[in-house]
């Protein structure tokens, strides 16, 4: 048997996206310590965030 190849697929994110880039990042800020961060971030700090990031 031959294995096919895993191929990534890489989604350019857009605005559109930012509830579950949101969803994302609040589920690892509440179950791990993956991130420098505490609390929940807000819409407004993802969409700050996201801003910064694509400018």
């Amino acid at each position: 048997m031959i294995d096919k190849p895993i191929v990534p697929h890489v989604l350019h994110c857009d605005e559109k996206h930012l509830k579950n880039i949101r969803d994302i990042f609040n589920e690892a800020i509440l179950q791990t310590t993956a991130l420098y961060e505490e609390s929940p971030c807000s819409e407004a700090t993802i969409a700050a965030w996201f801003a910064k990031k694509t400018g």
